[in-house]
């Protein structure tokens, strides 16, 4: 994360159209502190925007960021006091509760080229109001930053912090391309990252478990990327796999129509 973190807009999942309404007509959003990863900026207390995204069950407006709105204050509310006409089996559960003025739309839809599955973006007031598609919101490293220009420049096609199911775990992965016979997962590594012996750990089962998939995974060092021969080497490899797996598949919807509940956040897909 960078020294001054500039992320005061969070893009948040809704769960379906009667969650949009709550939004127009009582002006909140709700995140239960149970869930694993709340946005730093919603614990800090320093959103200045909210914004939705879509999924699957809003028909022709599903895949997309359309709306947003000016956060007035963020607060802790038990279950009991957001649906006080509600018989609930867990009155006082708890929960964030961001309050904001009224939804607008944005000037033009920020639409997911795929039906991914999203929850939270933190992201920056710049990003929202002039992001084209929903790769472009995302505000990771520098170095992520680096190589999601060049591969915009390259046009290589790729998903950022794409979530994926296998065997069972939960991954999110920094950059995802698909081409017609297999799929690549990209990671950038920070600085230390592979002093941790846990982290060495990790990697050698996502390699086993993706290699399964069809997957194979390309990890560069922060040296590989800050360095200019070697970042220029390093897009080689990629283009190298590109060509390999036959080109870049353009669509994958058939891939992901279907996406199960996350069992890394089950609170908030509670009803």
């Amino acid at each position: 994360m960078k020294s001054k973190d500039m992320r005061t807009v969070l893009v948040a999942f809704l769960k379906n159209p009667s969650d949009l309404l709550v939004a127009e007509r009582q002006g909140w959003y709700r995140i239960p502190v149970s869930t694993k990863n709340i946005p730093q900026n919603v614990k800090e207390k320093k959103l200045e925007y909210i914004a939705f995204y879509q999924p699957k069950n809003f028909g022709d407006d599903a895949y997309q960021v359309a709306k947003y709105a000016k956060v007035k204050n963020i607060s802790f509310a038990k279950r009991s006091e957001l649906f006080p006409d509600e018989l609930s089996v867990q009155p006082d559960k708890l929960y964030y509760k961001i309050e904001f003025d009224t939804v607008e739309n944005l000037s033009q839809p920020i639409l997911s080229h795929l039906p991914r599955r999203i929850l939270f973006i933190p992201t920056t007031k710049a990003k929202l109001f002039n992001a084209k598609e929903i790769n472009d919101l995302f505000h990771e490293s520098n170095l992520e930053e680096k190589l999601w220009r060049a591969f915009v420049e390259s046009k290589i096609k790729a998903e950022r912090q794409y979530f994926q199911h296998v065997k069972g775990r939960n991954y999110i992965l920094d950059f995802a391309i698909f081409c017609k016979l297999g799929k690549i997962d990209v990671e950038v590594d920070g600085d230390h990252f592979h002093d941790n012996h846990k982290a060495v750990k990790y990697d050698k089962e996502i390699y086993i478990l993706f290699e399964s998939q069809v997957w194979i995974v390309l990890r560069f060092h922060h040296e590989m990327i800050d360095n200019k021969y070697k970042f220029n080497d390093s897009l080689a490899r990629i283009r190298e796999k590109i060509i390999h797996f036959h080109g870049i598949k353009f669509s994958t919807q058939s891939d992901n129509t279907i996406i199960p509940p996350d069992p890394m956040h089950p609170g908030l897909f509670d009803e």
